[in-house]
């Protein structure tokens, strides 16, 4: 009889963290007023938006995961003048909460596998989940003492024999930030225009981490991330709003709750409550109840990386993805609906949102798009 045998993925070492901040004072500080109570966003400060890239190996010493980290320790600086909130901080103040543009900074890791990408890229299921949720880092935001918790982590994991992976983590709380404005693609712009620019000299970054810390150096074992993946589902959907409608949030709810519950109702119970996460409005709008009634004639439909504004983001020249994962960390009982407006790829009357849905202790089997 033959034996079914497994594919195991080490996990990364990590090898190096740094903190980014802007590259300029952020004048005025820019705020983002979250909740009027701290209970109804409990759920919010725990969750994550989490996106990795692959990026295959180009047999050019200049797009390893090492230059590109080190590209990234200015390039992300920069990108991050056009939206300070990603490298700001949660501020609570009795039972309000906000976000601040204090320019803490976000975090950026290098780290290596001990296996090729294109193994990598050839597992499937719960092995190929559970390894891409080591692509990622991400701490929980303290709840006694938000102020010192980043809102954005970025890790470049270098595999064996090239390529290399970057994976992105940040809360919901700026998830809209990180998707929507071609925030991405504007980061990797920044990138190409400056290695473009230092063609006339080595084409080698300041941070070089292999140049700064020689084999044998310490390794970081002492850090550790939040588990991301395991907890929900998710769904991430392209909804379209008749004549440009506006103002259906009730609606585009309860569609997406509807989705929800036909591609995971067979996991249990029916959805009985879902919250609206709306970071546009200001407070976001937080609301746990059961689904309205009518559809106002809008509909919806599996998303793409394209109206994600994600494809072809690269940070060096002519080096796309070879391949995407997104997901979303969701540890509430309810379900979340969260509309990203101003995405790239879609028109005036479309909007992205995702869901994600509790995985009722079950593995996790991510709807991507």
């Amino acid at each position: 009889m033959a034996t079914k045998t497994t594919t195991i993925i080490p996990k990364p070492q990590l090898e190096g963290i740094q903190t980014v901040p802007p590259s300029r004072i952020t004048e005025p500080r820019t705020t983002r007023h979250v909740s009027d109570a701290s209970p109804a966003a409990a759920g919010l400060t725990k969750g994550c938006f989490n996106l990795v890239l692959f990026y295959s190996n180009r047999s050019v010493r200049e797009d390893s995961g090492w230059v590109a980290a080190g590209w990234m320790k200015e390039s992300l600086a920069r990108v991050l003048n056009q939206q300070p909130l990603l490298g700001g901080r949660l501020r609570k103040t009795g039972d309000e909460m906000e976000i601040v543009s204090n320019d803490s900074g976000a975090r950026l890791l290098e780290a290596t596998v001990a296996v090729g990408l294109k193994e990598f890229m050839s597992t499937a299921g719960e092995v190929r989940a559970a390894a891409e949720a080591e692509l990622v880092f991400w701490k929980e935001i303290d709840e006694q003492s938000p102020e010192f918790s980043p809102l954005l982590y970025v890790q470049v994991t270098n595999f064996k024999c090239g390529g290399y992976s970057v994976g992105i983590s940040c809360s919901l709380l700026v998830a809209d930030l990180l998707i929507a404005g071609n925030f991405l693609h504007k980061w990797g712009e920044i990138q190409k225009g400056m290695i473009s620019t230092s063609a006339a000299g080595p084409n080698l970054p300041i941070f070089y981490l292999p140049n700064l810390k020689p084999n044998g150096s310490f390794t970081l074992e002492a850090f550790s991330s939040t588990p991301t993946r395991g907890q929900a589902h998710t769904l991430i959907l392209k909804i379209t709003r008749p004549n440009n409608q506006l103002g259906l949030e009730a609606q585009l709810a309860e569609l997406c709750v509807e989705e929800a519950q036909r591609r995971f109702g067979s996991e249990g119970k029916m959805i009985s409550s879902f919250r609206v996460v709306d970071l546009k409005e200001s407070p976001a709008v937080l609301k746990g109840k059961k689904p309205p009634a009518g559809g106002g004639g809008i509909t919806a439909g599996n998303a793409t990386w394209e109206d994600l504004g994600i494809e072809g983001v690269s940070f060096y020249a002519g080096n796309k993805p070879a391949g995407v994962a997104c997901w979303v960390s969701w540890l509430n009982d309810d379900v979340l609906v969260m509309p990203i407006r101003d995405c790239g790829g879609v028109g005036g009357g479309d909007v992205i949102v995702v869901v994600a849905v509790p995985a009722k202790g079950k593995r996790m089997n991510d709807i991507v798009v």
